[in-house]
């Protein structure tokens, strides 16, 4: 979860990266955000690669400034595995 707050500059963007790509997350409902103040909670979510995650996030005002740089390291360690053995066994004599 971010918290996105509008210093006085609007809110224009929001841009996240996981391990230094680009990630695609939606910001249209930032882009209401008028008055100096103003704050929303944002949550977006990300598929995880196994290992170190390393996420990411600034925010851009109306006029292209960029805001100081959040992030954060997740360590994923993978969908554990699981098996199912099914067995048909069937005795002819």
């Amino acid at each position: 979860m971010v918290k996105v707050t509008n210093n006085g500059g609007g809110v224009k963007e929001l841009k996240v990266l996981q391990n230094g790509k680009r990630q695609e997350v939606d910001y249209s409902d930032l882009l209401r955000m008028s008055k100096t103040g103003q704050y929303a909670m944002k949550t977006f979510d990300l598929n995880l690669i196994p290992g170190n995650n390393d996420i990411s996030v600034t925010a851009f005002s109306n006029g292209e400034i960029e805001s100081s740089q959040a992030d954060v390291k997740v360590l994923y360690s993978g969908v554990q595995k699981t098996s199912d053995c099914y067995l048909v066994c069937i005795g002819i004599q």
